[in-house]
């Protein structure tokens, strides 16, 4: 389909939204955590993802809305031209 863009992994919809979901249990061996385990259903926590800007410093949640925000005159001019065709 076009125009659509779609997720389809488990952690897609939590980067979206910019909530850390949880919990993750550790695991542990010796007394040192060597890993995490995710429970098969997860829950926001409550807390934002912090999103690192290194290799793109406009990096944030619903980047969709922030993209219209920022290119509305470009997406209307794109619609036109599509109109008129």
């Amino acid at each position: 389909m076009r125009g659509v863009v779609e997720y389809h992994s488990p952690y897609a919809h939590y980067q979206y939204v910019g909530q850390i979901y949880g919990p993750n249990y550790p695991i542990k061996d010796g007394g040192f955590v060597t890993g995490w385990y995710p429970p098969p259903h997860k829950t926001p926590t409550g807390r934002s993802l912090n999103y690192s800007h290194f290799r793109h410093p406009l990096a944030t949640s619903k980047w969709d809305k922030a993209m219209e925000t920022a290119r509305k005159g470009d997406l209307a001019q794109a619609v036109e031209n599509y109109i008129k065709r």
